[in-house]
């Protein structure tokens, strides 16, 4: 098996503390390691460090390598010249394996941003994956909703079996309220983590059908012998996530439950939620004076932050920039840019 870390993004939910050259899962929130480390330290229960790859956007190589290559001298990071969204990313990348290794492997992909501690169930929940790609589906890793979240996008499933995993139906878009109490309801929808898992060449046959304007430009990349992406034919290939380009339109996906935790840490609320709170429901990272606060984040990077008597409410402080809001409104600070 062979891993591919996709660390690309920009993470603006995050703001100020994520910025466009040093975004999330480069970061240490939590005075632990970064969410890129974490997540290489994770799937190398599953497969040789060796296996592992990376591919980011040539802002964030430098980041990248230094990161991955102080857990793993050899550590091999890709390099894009210009973001082209997932589903490029990935498509080269496997021709890169495919050229590099000349091997048909199964491939395990994973964003570089996720919050995972259950390292146990989640290698195994990997390893059942294993046995439905290779029976030639990709495999999606779906997490079965405890409320119903607008912020994630869905996945819908049939009765059909595969293995422990069930055949898909549909991927759907982040619902409005109304709809997500319905998908909860129904219990035969999952949110969409954005892990998945194929062989190689299942891969590119579904590319080949689906999406080939893409298919067609991986007869310009040859990696047999660089590591370089050239730009010229990079820049050819549209800009279009896997999930249009592959996953909506394929009748080989099938969905297996993640049996472990998961956070995706999109937002400074998902950041509170799996954080260690106070007696009062509070979360205070970093130099922090409080009085009479309850159900709040508090985080300071450097300088005093003092708060009297808040209530749901997110304070961000870093050297050139300060984030107040009501914590339910933490998925529109994007929208400030």
């Amino acid at each position: 098996m062979f891993g591919l870390i996709l660390a690309g993004g920009s993470g603006s939910r995050l703001w100020p503390l994520s910025r466009e050259l040093y975004p999330k899962q480069l970061i240490n929130i939590q005075n632990t390691e970064s969410l890129l480390q974490a997540t290489f330290e994770r799937i190398k229960e599953c497969m040789p460090e060796e296996n592992i790859i990376s591919t980011t956007g040539v802002k964030h190589f430098s980041n990248v390598k230094y990161q991955l290559s102080s857990l793993y001298k050899d550590a091999v990071v890709l390099s894009e010249p210009i973001a082209k969204n997932t589903a490029p990313a990935i498509a080269v990348s496997v021709k890169f394996i495919m050229d590099k290794y000349k091997t048909d492997p199964v491939i395990l992909v994973v964003p570089s941003d996720h919050l995972i501690k259950d390292v146990k169930g989640f290698v195994n929940t990997v390893k059942s994956g294993e046995k439905i790609a290779e029976k030639g589906y990709i495999v999606t890793f779906g997490i079965k909703p405890a409320y119903p979240e607008t912020g994630y996008g869905y996945i819908n499933i049939t009765q059909t079996a595969v293995e422990n995993g069930y055949k898909v139906n549909k991927f759907v878009e982040k619902p409005d309220t109304k709809t997500a109490e319905k998908y909860l309801k129904d219990g035969n929808y999952f949110w969409n983590s954005g892990i998945f898992m194929f062989k190689a060449s299942v891969f590119l046959e579904e590319l080949a059908k689906h999406s080939p304007e893409i298919y067609a430009k991986l007869s310009g990349f040859d990696f047999k012998y660089s590591n370089e992406i050239p730009f010229t034919e990079f820049d050819k290939m549209p800009s279009i996530s896997v999930d249009y380009a592959v996953m909506e339109k394929s009748d080989k996906i099938a969905l297996i439950k993640l049996e472990s935790d998961w956070n995706d840490l999109g937002s400074w609320k998902s950041i509170y939620d799996v954080s260690t709170k106070d007696k009062d429901g509070n979360v205070k990272i970093g130099h922090i004076l409080d009085e009479g606060s309850k159900n709040s984040l508090m985080y300071s990077s450097s300088k005093l932050v003092a708060t009297i008597g808040l209530e749901d409410t997110v304070i961000v402080e870093t050297e050139d920039a300060i984030l107040a809001c009501k914590a339910d409104k933490t998925q529109d600070v994007k929208k400030i840019f």
